[in-house]
């Protein structure tokens, strides 16, 4: 009886934090995709960076729209994952000068 309440307690103890410190998004989006989504949000939040962060990732969107030889490397499937990633770093690090999606962009990578 004392065991399955002190499992309950750890239990309780260990998600409740995690969750409470995360900031809500104003919509929820779920899955692998969602958890990075609400993470960068949340850390965008807590740092009041939200509007240059959107403004970040909108040019990062439109630099792989419109340079067709970035978007052939990272939809190819014959390049090992950690040579994107060196390649993504590099892109993000030249073209963005604060450090606000750099290691978003890394840790996708």
């Amino acid at each position: 009886m004392a065991s399955q309440k002190l499992s309950m307690a750890v239990r309780q103890f260990s998600t409740s934090n995690a969750a409470n410190q995360l900031v809500k998004p104003p919509i929820q989006i779920f899955g692998i995709e969602g958890r990075y989504a609400t993470a960068l949000y949340s850390a965008a939040t807590k740092q009041k960076t939200l509007d240059a962060v959107e403004k970040d990732l909108i040019k990062l969107q439109s630099t792989i729209k419109t340079d067709t030889k970035l978007r052939d490397f990272i939809k190819d499937p014959t390049i090992k994952r950690s040579i994107k990633a060196g390649a993504l770093k590099k892109c993000v690090t030249e073209n963005f000068p604060k450090a606000r999606i750099r290691q978003f962009v890394t840790t996708l990578g």
